[in-house]
């Protein structure tokens, strides 16, 4: 199984430790006789916590809107769910303006199964490698 994700978000400090940052994240999972692509639309509140320069650490947690869509054996679905994440992370600095990020991410949602009162819950988990750049 492979999973590509491909996050993009844009964040705005509200004070020196408190940032808001709204996140679109596409993926896309490759299996064998299966594949499901997956759009979220999240908003998260970050907490920011210089250890030591040029290292941060931060917590984050926020929520959204996850639409997704699978093929599996050729029967085909698609939903939306409200979705709830959580996670922590570090950013080494490498300038005043860009850092290296890495982050671990939890996220939650479930959706109602089609002629049914049945719920199905999905947890997945989630690392990133990425650049923070700021402006």
């Amino acid at each position: 199984m492979t999973t590509l994700s491909i996050p993009f978000r844009l964040g705005c400090f509200l004070s020196k430790k408190i940032e808001i940052e709204p996140e679109v994240l596409y993926s896309h999972l490759f299996q064998e006789n299966a594949s499901s692509t997956e759009a979220s639309f999240m908003v998260n509140f970050v907490y920011n916590l210089r250890l030591f320069s040029p290292l941060t650490f931060f917590i984050l947690g926020g929520g959204g809107l996850i639409i997704s869509s699978a093929d599996i054996e050729n029967i085909k679905e698609s939903h939306k769910d409200l979705a709830f994440n959580g996670g922590s992370g570090l950013r080494l600095f490498v300038s005043k303006t860009a850092a290296l990020r890495i982050e671990y991410r939890i996220i939650y949602h479930a959706h109602k199964l089609e002629n049914s009162d049945e719920k199905v819950n999905y947890i997945d988990q989630k690392i990133f490698f990425g650049i923070s750049l700021f402006f």
